[in-house]
């Protein structure tokens, strides 16, 4: 370890940073590798900023910010969503609206205001930018205030040259292994893709270090964020160009395929997903995947909502079996951005006349390998919605038709991709939005949530119920009439016979 250590010295000093470092995690003393730079869960006292060099590392990882509170599924909008009032009001550019709806589904504008600033020793955090990012753009000057949501505030710290990047402070003290799971995961996406992502310069996970929290400085991605973008009312012809390289991204990622289902760590291998809590190691099946979340010890919140878990599992047992053999829901398991909305991904359009280029996908917490239903879908934005117009349908189709263009040659991928976009189903919707998205925070939420969830297959049951039986009267009305037709005109035939002889 005094190898790695000193190695980090000289890599900090140095501004040397390797991109291509092989990943390498040590589970001693809480202690992660990326190559040989070291980042340690320090004692609570936490370290001085003079020391920040051999209890931190600044390596190409990735620590990324939000979980998401709404559906992530681009096909249906779950019994979560909620529309915006004011999005209906408004007029104007309908892509716009439906990013705004994605701002309000997220809960954020709600809180936001009350949420007071991470408190930080900016003076520390000043000394680690200036002395441990890579480059040589002097000390860093200011520390000012960017934005802050109920995850993260972000600041920008700017430098005596006039270069800027990032500082993300954590409200939460989330685990060292979604730290391993985050650095992994852009690692893999930066060797095996071309889809550009934001650098990050230096981690710390303690949030009793000296700065005051838990925070990563990180490359600032040039351009806008695209739902940004799409409020500068963009020509049809760069509006196209947007999906064509969102499809391209996506495409990429899909190509990325797993034997098993959770996230990922090192080189690839694969974690249970965190919010299993689940004693079993792997998943290999589609069954085993869905059941981990289910079982006694994925959510103990409340013993309401475990005694619904035997029949939540027997519901979604059922349609997996029908399922079996279809490939959207088998593996391969694909790689999966956990939050692919408007506001992570970033555009430059310097030049109006010509089209915007892709800068950078950011957040990248939490992303999985998972099945391909979630993998491969419409961008939230240009989904199938109520009352949308033919702009929308348009995008959609461009989409599809350039998802296909960068994918696989082979037909049965193609064929599966096709299948994808076009399924629609509630219940895995409504899985993942209420089990696979992270813990619930107390008993109430879990039990409210589970009954809702099964609340909604009941509904959708007494539907199917329901339409059957009208359907069997329907059909039993129109064999009585036809009946009685026949008989009409049976006797009409014997009278005309009658009256011929």
């Amino acid at each position: 370890m005094q190898g790695s250590t000193s190695q980090v010295t000289q890599e900090s000093n140095g501004h040397d940073c390797t991109e291509e470092t092989k990943l390498e995690t040590l589970r001693q003393d809480d202690t992660i590798t990326v190559g040989d730079a070291v980042i340690r869960d320090t004692a609570t006292t936490g370290p001085s900023a003079d020391t920040a060099h051999a209890t931190d590392f600044n390596a190409d990882t990735r620590l990324n910010t939000h979980r998401p509170h709404y559906s992530q599924r681009g096909k249906v909008r779950s019994i979560w969503s909620r529309d915006s009032e004011e999005d209906k009001e408004l007029g104007g550019h309908e892509i716009a609206q439906r990013c705004r709806g994605q701002e309000a589904d997220r809960g954020d504008t709600e809180i936001l205001d009350d949420l007071p600033l991470v408190d930080i020793n900016v003076d520390a955090l000043k000394h680690i930018a200036s002395y441990y990012l890579p480059g040589s753009h002097g000390s860093c000057t200011a520390v000012t205030n960017l934005s802050h949501g109920s995850f993260h505030d972000v600041r920008l710290l700017h430098f005596a040259d006039g270069w800027t990047c990032i500082a993300r402070l954590k409200r939460d003290d989330d685990p060292l292994e979604k730290l391993e799971s985050e650095l992994a995961t852009v690692q893999y996406v930066r060797r095996h893709t071309k889809i550009p992502v934001p650098r990050t310069y230096f981690v710390n996970p303690n949030r009793n270090h000296a700065v005051g929290a838990a925070f990563t400085i990180i490359e600032r991605v040039p351009g806008m964020a695209l739902c940004d973008l799409y409020k500068t009312q963009l020509s049809w012809a760069h509006e196209l160009a947007t999906i064509e390289q969102i499809s391209d991204a996506i495409a990429q990622l899909v190509a990325l395929t797993f034997d098993e289902a959770g996230f990922l760590i090192v080189d690839g291998v694969i974690q249970p997903p965190h919010s299993t809590n689940s004693k079993r190691s792997r998943f290999f099946s589609t069954s085993d995947y869905f059941h981990a979340y289910l079982q006694e010890d994925a959510l103990t919140l409340s013993a309401n909502a475990r005694g619904l878990y035997p029949e939540i599992w027997d519901d979604m047992h059922t349609f997996l079996d029908t399922v079996a053999e279809d490939p959207v829901y088998s593996p391969p398991f694909r790689l999966v951005h956990p939050d692919f909305a408007t506001r992570n991904i970033m555009f430059s359009h310097d030049d109006l006349a010509q089209p915007p280029m892709l800068t950078g996908i950011i957040d990248w917490e939490s992303s999985s390998t998972t099945i391909p239903y979630y993998a491969i879908n419409y961008p939230e934005w240009i989904a199938p919605y109520p009352d949308e117009n033919g702009s929308t349908l348009r995008l959609r189709d461009h989409f599809k038709q350039t998802l296909l263009a960068h994918s696989s040659v082979d037909a049965e991928e193609r064929a599966m991709t096709c299948e994808s976009l076009a399924k629609q189903d509630a219940r895995l919707n409504d899985f993942r939005e209420v089990f696979m998205l992270g813990p619930c925070l107390n008993a109430a939420s879990e039990e409210w949530q589970a009954e809702t969830y099964m609340n909604a297959r009941r509904m959708e049951v007494a539907a199917a119920e329901s339409d059957a039986s009208t359907n069997s009267m329907i059909s039993s009305d129109s064999v009585s009439e036809g009946g009685s037709g026949d008989s009409g005109e049976g006797d009409g035939d014997s009278v005309e016979t009658d009256e011929t002889s």
